[in-house]
């Protein structure tokens, strides 16, 4: 799903995309859950390190943001070496939020002056929210206070480009009004 997506952001000129792949919440979970997604993850992290995948020939830098702290070692080895071997990818940026929390991350904010999230562009025009739930999850809560909000009744699984599209009709329909408050947002900064 992340693939086709990242394929379609690629063509369409997209320059950044922020994934909530792991809640700090989400380690409340039984063991047999954590150690399957944590193995999915170091998967998932590897497949991206290989030339044919989307992140390479779509020049996609890898960052991930969190509390990587909490992560187990091999998790963490995978986390650098996907960072290390996309950091020279200039055409787009994809931030996957992993053992994140945004309350957490503001925690952390006031305390080292760092936003998890480290984006150049750091209050997206665009936030999708999948399940059919219509809440932030604790996710970007203060980069997306200005942002265009499109909740799709869909699970992410089943997430698929005509759902994107949607959400970026929507978003360009929007854009005017949307890019008007951002601007006055950044006139006070």
């Amino acid at each position: 799903c992340l693939q086709r997506l990242l394929k379609v952001c690629g063509e369409l000129g997209v320059k950044e995309v922020t994934v909530y792949a792991f809640s700090i919440p989400n380690f409340q979970r039984t063991e047999e859950e954590k150690s399957f997604l944590m193995s999915l993850a170091v998967e998932k992290m590897k497949e991206m390190c290989t030339r044919d995948d989307v992140v390479s020939k779509y020049g996609v830098r890898v960052k991930v943001a969190g509390d990587v702290s909490r992560l187990s070692d091999d998790v963490q080895a995978a986390i650098n070496d996907v960072e290390a071997r996309t950091a020279h990818n200039t055409n787009c940026r994809l931030n996957i939020c992993f053992a994140y929390a945004s309350r957490t991350e503001l925690t952390s904010y006031a305390q080292t002056g760092k936003l998890w999230v480290p984006s150049p562009r750091a209050m997206p025009p665009l936030f999708v929210r999948t399940s059919g739930e219509h809440r932030f999850s604790d996710f970007l809560i203060w980069q997306s206070a200005f942002a265009h909000l499109v909740f799709q009744n869909i699970l992410w699984p089943d997430y698929r480009i005509w759902h994107l599209m949607y959400a970026l009709l929507s978003y360009n329909y929007r854009y005017a009004h949307t890019q008007k408050v951002m601007d006055k947002w950044n006139a006070v900064q």
